[in-house]
């Protein structure tokens, strides 16, 4: 999921502002972290 993350950044859809693409990674990154919690 990592490299998801990169490709986004490396290309961005246009028609999606920065900061909207930056609120969906830390939105997606949150999510794994919790799935890792409720694995743990």
């Amino acid at each position: 999921e990592e490299t998801v993350e990169v490709k986004v950044l490396e290309d961005p859809d246009p028609d999606v502002s920065d900061s909207e693409v930056t609120h969906r990674l830390i939105k997606r990154r949150r999510r794994a972290i919790d799935d890792d919690d409720d694995e743990d």
